[in-house]
This record gives structure tokens, sequence and C-alpha cells, in this order.
């Protein structure tokens, strides 16, 4: 197939005052994409093949920048370097996505989240430390979100390694990178 990709729409921050680090971190569903400046997640809504600006999200508690988001459906995932934050897309006439649970387990947990249709996969790692990704299975009921951790797991012999830094889940496949793994011949 020979198509090419061309620019649809650039999407600003709400504020452009608070444009620093807007779109280092970006997520997409069919519907909205999800765009981190600095302590806020600007939302835009696809409406008749352009996105608009529909809601922006403050999150509160933050001591350090959003480090990543994960969205699957109608739940979203705001993470940072001490936190997850859930969401839910509210169903109501307005449809605005309302606070649901917070989640912290480590000094670095949150650093990179992913989520699919009943898991979430979540990593917690400093420049020193190998890593933890720790999996869950959640489940959404009305406007609650409930979370049990059903695994996790480390890099053996992986200090520095930032395991975990870029993750992945898709059904029973989870995946995590670990950039700062040193590879050494025995």
């Amino acid at each position: 197939v020979n198509s090419q990709w061309q620019l649809h729409q650039k999407l600003l921050p709400w504020n452009l005052s608070d444009s620093e680090h807007f779109g280092d971190v970006v997520e997409l569903n069919d519907e909205y994409a999800f765009v981190r400046s600095d302590r806020f997640v600007n939302i835009f809504k696809l409406v008749a093949d352009q996105y608009i600006p529909y809601q922006l999200i403050e999150v509160d508690n933050l001591d350090e920048r959003i480090n990543s988001l994960a969205v699957h459906d109608d739940v979203l995932l705001i993470g940072n370097k001490h936190q997850v934050d859930a969401y839910k897309q509210l169903e109501n006439r307005f449809g605005y996505w309302g606070y649901m649970s917070r989640y912290q387990v480590g000094e670095t947990f949150g650093n990179c989240i992913d989520l699919d249709a009943d898991r979430i996969i979540v990593s917690e790692y400093g420049d020193s430390l190998g890593g933890t990704v720790h999996i869950y299975n959640y489940d959404v009921s009305g406007s609650t979100i409930s979370a049990v951790r059903e695994s996790f797991f480390n890099l053996p012999d992986a200090t520095a390694s930032q395991f975990g830094k870029a993750l992945l889940i898709q059904g029973d496949l989870a995946v995590a990178s670990a950039p700062g793994y040193t590879i050494t011949e025995n």
C-alpha cells in the first residue's frame, strides 16, 4: 500500500501559560485524545472529524509531573512517580471523566502504566533501582474501580536498568522494557 501519513490537526493546551511539557505524554481512544501538560490532563473530544477541548483534569496531591497515561474504553489512568489515579467516563448527559480512586504502593509507583479490558500493569523504578512491575486485575462497578494485585516481577541483577520504563499489556501478554540493562558475557 502506497499511503502517506498527513498532519490532521495541531492540539494546543487549554491554557497557553501551562504549556510546559505539553505533549510529553499522550494517549488516544476511539473518541478522545488525552495530552499531559505538567499537572493537568487536557482532554479533547473528536467531533465531526476535529478534536475540540472537552475537559481539563488537574491532578491534586501531585508532587511530580504526570509521567504516564493509559486508557481503555471508559477507564483512564494517570500515573506519576508516586501514585496512579483512576478516572471513569461518567454515564450522564455530559460524559465527563470523574475521579474514582488513587493507588500508592511504593516511592516510585506509577512511573509507567498500561491497561486492557481487565488488567492494569504498573512499574515502580528509580534511577538506582532495578525496578518492579505489578499486574492487577481490575473491575469497574458503577462509579468505583477495584484492583487486586495478581502478580509482580523484578529483573534479577538489574541495578539501574529502569525495568518497566515502558509497558504494554494485552490479554495474557505483558511487555516491560529495561533500557539501562547491561548485558554481560559469562
